[in-house]
């Protein structure tokens, strides 16, 4: 009986010996740099699990241990919560990335610049252009001075509608905000001839520092 104790110990020690073991190799392949070659891009479509993430991640070179990535996943419980979308994974990217970023949803950014002095229609143009915007062509072209200049961000599945409505909606409030700050001794007597104004201005010069003067060079004629 005390062999057959002593056995079962040493078995159980040897047991939990090779656990450790096991766990500590599968941390360190977790946390280890992985086999992709460059950067690139990676969708997770909705509904997907993370057997089938994990799967096509190995697929694309990301991931090279799917029994890892999964055991971590569901251990952390964060295998409920990953996220749709298009996301972006650097070269030799860790598997501890790689599930940070879906579980956050921290997706793959693309970005339309809209530098001023352009047209409503010279707009619409580059948002029929963005290949990777959704929805019909903009056939309609905006108001002028209804859409603000900016760099917008926007991701996979966004519409072109989404861009307008976004640039309106940012116009408005920008405008709502400098009016209400306004002098009230200019000539301009509404926010669509300060829109206006502006545009004149910037037609003028491309030059920032020089658009002050001449904003004051106008505003003296209109007092006149």
């Amino acid at each position: 009986m005390r062999a057959l104790l002593s056995f079962l110990s040493f078995f159980m020690v040897l047991a939990a010996v090779a656990v450790a073991g096991g766990f500590v190799w599968g941390w360190q392949k977790y946390n280890a740099p992985g086999p992709l070659p460059q950067a690139t891009l990676f969708t997770v479509e909705r509904g997907q699990g993370v057997s089938y993430i994990a799967r096509n991640l190995a697929d694309a070179g990301i991931i090279n241990d799917l029994m890892v990535f999964r055991a971590v996943s569901r251990l952390s419980g964060r295998d409920k919560v990953l996220k749709a979308g298009e996301y972006e994974f650097p070269a030799h990217v860790s598997m501890s990335v790689v599930l940070d970023k879906l579980a956050h949803g921290d997706v793959f950014q693309r970005r339309i610049t809209v530098r001023e002095g352009l047209t409503s229609w010279q707009i619409v143009n580059i948002l029929n252009d963005a290949a990777d915007l959704a929805g019909e062509m903009i056939a309609t072209i905006p108001d002028e001075g209804t859409l603000l200049p900016e760099t917008y961000s926007y991701v996979t599945g966004d519409t072109r509608t989404d861009k307008i409505e976004q640039m309106k909606k940012a116009m408005t409030e920008t405008i709502d905000e400098l009016w209400q700050s306004r002098d009230e001794g200019i000539p301009i007597l509404s926010k669509a001839e300060a829109v206006i104004l502006a545009s004149i201005v910037e037609k003028e010069t491309g030059v920032a520092a020089e658009r002050a003067r001449i904003a004051g060079v106008f505003e003296n004629r209109l007092r006149i």
